[in-house]
């Protein structure tokens, strides 16, 4: 009985450049101390203008639940 071996074959990998609908990630910019606290300003007032328009809603519900005055 004769033995019979198969070798196995190496693995060639597809390059993800051009075939990925999703574009390879690009390396990040680093943002500077100053854009930060400008982005964190910017979202703290977004926050502000936010939780006012909550309470103006929320004074108009109470309001409006109390009926004519």
């Amino acid at each position: 009985m004769q033995k019979t071996t198969v070798e196995p074959q190496g693995l060639q990998l597809i390059r993800t450049e051009r075939t990925s609908l999703i574009p390879a990630a690009k390396p990040r910019k680093q943002i500077s101390g100053r854009e930060y606290r400008r982005a964190l300003k910017r979202a703290w007032f977004i926050v502000g203008v936010l939780l006012g328009i909550n309470f103006v809603q929320a004074v108009l519900i109470w309001i409006l639940q109390a009926g004519p005055i």
